[in-house]
């Protein structure tokens, strides 16, 4: 909603780098609904993806995706 609000603003600092009034226009509406987009996926994601898994046993076994920490990765050209 915040960004939303700014849309003119967002769509005249990229006229003011040469841009065009509709390519500016979409590269900004085109963001807004990434950005809405990938927002929504942020509680969701562990519904999707996690699951209970089936055990022999009196007890529940379940899996949820978490994140570990930073990975990177070095590969030559």
């Amino acid at each position: 909603e915040m960004l939303e609000g700014r849309r003119s603003q967002f769509i005249e600092e990229l006229r003011a780098t040469g841009s065009t009034r509709t390519t500016a226009t979409g590269q900004v509406d085109a963001a807004i609904d990434r950005w809405v987009w990938y927002a929504g996926w942020a509680d969701k994601i562990t519904q999707v993806t996690g699951t209970a898994n089936p055990v022999s046993g009196p007890f529940f076994n379940f899996s949820t995706p978490e994140p570990t920490g930073v990975i990177g990765v070095i590969a030559p050209d």
